[in-house]
């Protein structure tokens, strides 16, 4: 049986009652998931790794990064032969010459050239082939994997946990009244954020012994099983 936090365990006990705000926590970016929230009628997105927040069409936080450091990440991306993807809060972009294009959902646009960047540089978007973390010389940016063979380079004060900060805030609410489900490695400060970190049954072995409760995989319906199994639904 999991032991609820205070605060949330008087709202899951009256859940018929309570109106629970869902949000989607995401590497991607804003523009990428708008349409599905607004499908699944989400209004408020944690996007690009919290450097992107907003809350029923409104942004309520962004963390652009300065066009020197993005020269400087680009500078060093290059001479470790590691290719790149810029995304910023209108659209990703790939630089002259590149190959890599991430997923086929992303559909990024080329970029004319590396000397002129566009605006607003949320974070960069790597291929990796060695599933190892990434590590940068500035220290004023972060790399973090967000998938096997994909790392997100972003602010270093930047992460889930600075957007649902900005969320709660928003919200009126506390960490303690906060539910978080993850599965990978841009998740672990996530889980310092709320009071019952959701460890998904795919999720990393370093993620897992930081959650309160292992579900089931992301498509084994692993949140709507986590949900009847706290009561927080009926089936």
């Amino acid at each position: 049986m999991i032991e609820f936090p205070l605060r949330l365990k008087k709202r899951c006990c009256d859940y018929k009652n309570n109106k629970f705000e869902t949000v989607i926590a995401t590497g991607r970016s804003y523009s990428f998931i708008k349409d599905l929230a607004a499908r699944l009628k989400i209004g408020s997105v944690i996007a690009s790794n919290g450097a992107q927040v907003t809350h029923h069409g409104r942004t309520i936080q962004q963390h652009a990064l300065a066009p020197q450091l993005a020269q400087q990440v680009i500078k060093e991306l290059e001479k470790r032969q590691i290719d790149y993807l810029i995304e910023t809060t209108e659209a990703i972009f790939y630089p002259p010459g590149a190959d890599f294009r991430g997923d086929s959902q992303l559909n990024p646009q080329p970029l004319t050239s590396k000397d002129q960047l566009p605006p607003n540089i949320l974070q960069f978007i790597c291929q990796q082939t060695d599933n190892q973390p990434l590590s940068l010389t500035n220290p004023a940016v972060i790399g973090e994997k967000v998938a096997p063979t994909i790392a997100n380079i972003h602010a270093e004060n930047v992460s889930k946990a600075s957007g649902i900060s900005a969320l709660l805030h928003q919200l009126k609410l506390t960490p303690d009244e906060a539910i978080a489900f993850g599965d990978e490695e841009n998740d672990l400060k996530m889980f310092e954020a709320v009071g019952l970190p959701i460890a998904m049954g795919n999720a990393t072995a370093q993620l897992k012994e930081r959650a309160r409760l292992v579900t089931a995989d992301v498509g084994d319906d692993g949140i709507w099983k986590a949900y009847l199994q706290l009561g927080l639904i009926q089936d």
